[in-house]
C-alpha cells in the first residue's frame, strides 16, 4: 500500500519509527515532513501536505502524528475529500474505516505507544469500507455538503 506520513515536532520521533516499520512491512512509504525536529513548526503545514497527496493517489492512505492527534484531525477534515479518523484505539479505527470510509488517520504521540500505533495502523489498512445502506447514505450527505 502507498502510505503518506507526516508529523510536526511532537510527532516527529514516532513518525520516524513508524516509517521504518511500515517500509519493513512492504508498504510504499512517502514522508511528507517534518524532515527534522523543529520545535517551531506548525502542524497544518504537514497535515495539508499529507492530505493533498492522499487525494492524488486514490488507493493510498495518510497518517499524521502530532501531540494530541486532535489538531491534525481537525485540519485534515478541512480538506475536501479527506475523511480523517482520530486514532483512539483499534476499535475506533476499524469503525471509522468500515462505516465512515476514512482515508487518513491522525495519531497522538503524547498518548499512544508505538505498539498501539502499529495496531491502529494495521486495523486502518486491513478494514474495508462497507458501502451499503446507512453508511453510504451518510458519506453521500457529507460529500453533498462539501460541494
Amino acid at each position: 500500500m502507498k502510505v503518506f506520513l507526516g508529523a510536526d515536532h511532537r510527532g516527529f520521533h514516532l513518525k520516524e519509527s513508524l516509517k521504518i516499520w511500515l517500509a519493513s512491512q512492504g508498504h510504499d512509504v512517502r514522508d511528507c515532513g517534518a524532515f527534522s525536529y523543529n520545535i517551531a513548526d506548525d502542524f497544518p503545514d504537514y497535515v495539508f501536505a499529507v492530505s493533498d497527496v492522499v487525494l492524488q493517489h486514490i488507493d493510498s492512505k495518510g497518517i499524521f502524528i502530532c501531540g494530541s492527534g486532535v489538531g491534525g484531525m481537525i485540519a485534515a477534515n478541512k480538506v475536501k475529500g479527506i475523511y480523517c479518523c482520530l486514532g483512539m484505539n483499534k476499535d475506533v479505527v476499524e469503525h471509522s474505516r468500515r462505516h465512515d470510509n476514512s482515508n487518513m488517520l491522525s495519531l497522538s504521540s503524547d498518548h499512544t505507544s508505538e505498539k498501539d500505533a502499529k495496531a491502529m495502523i494495521e486495523a486502518f489498512f486491513d478494514t474495508q469500507f462497507e458501502p451499503q445502506g446507512r453508511f453510504l447514505r451518510r458519506i453521500q450527505k457529507i460529500q453533498a455538503r462539501e460541494k
